[in-house]
This record gives C-alpha cells, sequence and structure tokens, in this order.
C-alpha cells in the first residue's frame, strides 16, 4: 500500500508516471519495488503497463489482486483520459479498505477460535482429571477394545472439530 501512495503522490505533484514509479520503488517493501519497477521500465519504454503488471502478478501470486486492479486502473485512465493519480487513488483507498475490513473480520474470530481451541482441549482434560482422581481412564482407553474403539472415534471427532472450526473460522475471513 505504501508504495502505490508514493505512487500517487509522485504523480499529483507532477511526475511522470515512469520516474513517479521508480521513486516509489526506491522505499518500498521488495515485492513491490518490483513491482514498481516493472511501471516505471514500461511506462519509460511506452509498454502496455496493464500486460506487464498481469506478467508480474503471475510471477508474484500474493500481489496478483493489487497489480490487477493497478493495471486495470492504468488502462483505464490511458483510454479514457482520467487522471492517473486519481484513479490509482481511489485503487489505493479501495484496497485499505478491504485490509481493514479483513483485521476486523479476523480481530472478531478471535473468540470463536479461541473457544474452539478449549473444546479440543476438553476430552484430554477430562481424561487427565479421571487419572487424578484415580478413575483409570487411560487403563480403559489403552487397554480394552472397546476403549481403543472409544480413543480412536474421539481422536477423529477433535481432529474433525478443529479441523471444521478452523474451516468456519478462515472461511469468515478470506474474501
Amino acid at each position: 500500500m505504501g508504495a502505490l501512495g508514493a505512487l500517487v503522490a509522485e504523480l499529483r505533484v507532477g511526475a511522470h508516471p515512469a520516474t513517479a514509479a521508480e521513486r516509489a520503488a526506491v522505499d518500498a517493501e521488495p515485492l513491490a519495488a518490483r513491482a514498481m519497477s516493472t511501471v516505471a521500465n514500461t511506462a519509460r519504454l511506452g509498454g502496455d503497463v496493464d500486460r506487464a503488471l498481469v506478467r508480474s502478478a503471475s510471477a508474484e501470486p500474493s500481489l496478483a489482486g493489487v497489480l490487477g486492479q493497478v493495471g486495470r486502473a492504468w488502462r483505464l485512465a490511458g483510454r479514457h483520459g482520467v487522471p492517473l493519480a486519481e484513479v490509482l487513488d481511489s485503487v489505493r483507498r479501495d484496497l485499505d479498505q478491504r485490509l481493514q475490513f479483513n483485521r476486523q473480520v479476523h480481530a472478531r474470530m478471535a473468540g470463536p477460535r479461541a473457544s474452539a481451541a478449549v473444546l479440543a482441549v476438553l476430552p484430554e482434560l477430562g481424561v487427565l482429571l479421571g487419572e487424578a482422581i484415580d478413575a483409570r481412564p487411560l487403563h480403559v482407553l489403552a487397554d480394552t477394545a472397546v476403549g481403543q474403539i472409544l480413543l480412536a472415534a474421539g481422536a477423529l471427532l477433535i481432529c474433525g472439530g478443529v479441523l471444521w472450526s478452523a474451516k468456519l473460522t478462515d472461511h469468515a475471513v478470506m474474501p
């Protein structure tokens, strides 16, 4: 996000897009710096920035969404004569809002994740409590056929519950 903000700031003060991208790449994180360098080189040579960013996105899948939006914004600005800084600033604001929303959802899912962790640990605590009061649940679970079946079924249910909880909470966070 910082590189995109720097690019917009440079464009707003009147820098050429290639120069603005080069300056934005200077202080950017390594992945963003590579993308900004690609933009700078392509813009300087008069190439298709959108296509160059699509190629960069295929090489760096973690930035694919951002680079795709920047490329489409660049194409939109070039095709319709819209000021590039304004379009890129809209993309930056949209990405900031998405990131903020993602953080809020992730934070709100901390409670359900903690509850799932507690529920996953409760059966083990029950066995330990049984051992503490000399009920010998480990003997039953390890030395009897019924106990071994119950142990296997319980372990499967715990693993299934943990996986299901992880899927539910991750699905709520992913776009």
